[in-house]
């Protein structure tokens, strides 16, 4: 019996000196010589483990891995990095739930769905406490924010009634107006700063890439709203992960063209408008729908703080 088990040790303390072995040419061609040097001491000794004493033997590995951990430096985490993390966590999860609250940076409701995200809830979970935290008040603030953007002042009166009709429950006519809106104020935005937008094709494949398209679709002289609302997105120099991540949303769920495939969990604007879609009259539907719209209406106002005021039109 102890012969059988000391045999069975020393095939898998073959398969250790192996192991070893492979890690230390790595580290050897990546020239991390500490690491390298260290590797085969610790594993010519493994190698002679039945040879000399056990746990002596062991002993001296322990010391030789915490001196080669002792001998790394690794950098220090900043509260930069930790900011950076949460963030790309937190668009992570709004992608896995498919919750447009893109324009949202409230800290605290970012710990509550990360918090939910990380423990795996299921989605109805997910979907009752977003709604129950996005209060009317928050949606009344929001209806102050589409009043108070000049740029998108001709839109106001619709906007009004978005935000009222989804007040007293009338999440039908919500939802309905805010999918027939938001591909006027694409077409107004596009039409308005199409002249300024960078049109880099290299960056354009990288977008194209990122929403599973052609290389060449975003290049067509042929665009329609979503493809124009890419166009303004591939133009943003700051939060760019978290924009790009909000136009897969609407680019594949708001306005995706699959009739049969479609999400009826999201405001589709095709499958509403052309009549193939008509679960939309509820609490989850307007306010996702009204979310895309404030998306579209924080872009425009990013576009004209970037080129109307601080940037061309102002002569700088």
């Amino acid at each position: 019996m102890e012969e059988d088990n000391n045999k069975n040790i020393n095939i898998k303390m073959d398969g250790v000196v192996e192991a070893l072995s492979s890690v230390s040419e790595i580290a050897e061609k990546f020239n991390i010589d500490k690491i390298s040097h260290t590797i085969d001491d610790v594993s010519k000794i493994t190698a002679k483990v039945f040879d000399d004493n056990f746990l002596e033997t062991i002993d001296i590995i322990n010391n030789n891995v915490s001196s080669m951990i002792k001998q790394l430096s690794f950098p220090e985490i900043t509260d930069d990095m930790k900011y950076t993390w949460k963030t790309c966590s937190y668009l992570m999860a709004l992608k896995d739930y498919k919750w447009p609250l893109y324009s949202l940076n409230d800290s605290d409701f970012i710990d509550v769905i990360l918090d939910f995200s990380e423990k795996e809830v299921f989605q109805n979970v997910m979907d009752e406490t977003i709604i129950s935290i996005l209060t009317n008040d928050y949606i009344q603030n929001l209806n102050f924010k589409f009043n108070h953007q000049d740029e998108s002042k001709n839109w106001s009166p619709i906007l009004d009634e978005i935000i009222i009709s989804y007040l007293q429950g009338l999440y039908f006519s919500s939802t309905t107006l805010s999918m027939c809106t938001i591909s006027g104020i694409i077409n107004d935005l596009f039409e308005k700063y199409d002249d300024y937008l960078e049109k880099s094709r290299e960056n354009l494949n990288i977008l194209a890439d990122f929403l599973e398209l052609s290389n060449n679709d975003l290049n067509s002289k042929n665009k329609d709203e979503k493809r124009k609302l890419a166009l303004i997105v591939n133009d943003i120099d700051m939060g760019y992960f978290r924009w790009q991540n909000a136009l897969y949303y609407i680019f594949k769920d708001v306005y995706t063209s699959k009739n049969k495939n479609y999400d009826p969990n999201q405001p589709c604007r095709n499958m509403i408008c052309h009549g193939i879609q008509t679960n939309y009259g509820t609490k989850e539907h307007a306010l996702k729908a009204i979310l895309c719209i404030d998306i579209v209406i924080w872009l425009d106002n990013y576009m004209y703080n970037k080129y109307m005021i601080g940037g061309i039109d102002n002569g700088q």
